[in-house]
């Protein structure tokens, strides 16, 4: 989806894209699921239920900052098999109820290759979104969750909560699990799991560089 849609509910389809590549692949050219506004908006779109596998991004929602994205649901999803990103949200906003959110979707890297790319479950830049109850794996993890740029929703904060991160023994040598950028300032960091099989000297479960996100509740 390239320009002008709203009001769109993708629910249980089966979405694929070659993974038979044997290096890592480009993000955008290869994305199973792809929206991104030219000249108008994109809003109120909903992914359920689908089985998405392949390419080298699940779903990669790119607004802009002149054209933000608006109010996405990305719920209850199984995505698998990709190389690089499992969900890359950029200018992905809210003007009003109801919020974006990615909640409860099951997130896994292609290991069908001689050398996996460095991997990101999730992926937000100059976007709001709760992130909720999501499962990500990877043979070879570079950030479970990178939070830049957080924006602050209408009269409230971002959440994120309950999701758990498994990064398997790969080469990266600096996994991070919960990546929480300077820039990302309005959220809220409760009941994750984090368990990163590798042991580099910079292992790291979750980095705060923001000095203004909250972490509570019992962060494992």
């Amino acid at each position: 989806v390239l320009d002008s849609c709203s009001n769109i509910h993708i629910d249980s389809c089966i979405l694929k894209s070659p993974k038979e590549a044997t290096v890592q692949t480009a993000q955008d050219n290869y994305s199973v699921v792809f929206l991104s506004p030219d000249k108008h908006k994109i809003s109120d779109i909903t992914i359920s239920n689908c089985d998405i596998s392949g390419g080298a991004c699940g779903i990669n929602i790119k607004g802009k900052s002149s054209l933000k994205v608006r109010n996405i649901t990305i719920e209850n999803n199984d995505i698998y098999d990709t190389d690089t990103y499992g969900i890359y949200l950029t200018y992905v906003d809210t003007n009003s109820a109801p919020k974006n959110v990615c909640i409860n979707n099951r997130i896994s890297q292609r290991e069908n290759v001689a050398i996996p790319g460095k991997f990101q479950g999730i992926y937000v830049s100059s976007s709001s979104t709760d992130i909720i109850a999501n499962r990500i794996i990877a043979k070879d993890m570079s950030y479970g969750l990178y939070l830049s740029t957080y924006n602050k929703p209408t009269n409230a904060t971002n959440l994120v909560a309950n999701n758990e991160i498994i990064g398997k023994d790969g080469s990266s040598s600096s996994p991070t699990g919960l990546n929480v950028y300077s820039s990302a300032n309005h959220c809220q960091i409760f009941h994750n799991s984090v368990y990163l099989a590798s042991k580099p000297a910079n292992i790291r479960g979750m980095y705060f560089a923001s000095s203004t996100a909250t972490s509570g509740g019992k962060n494992i």
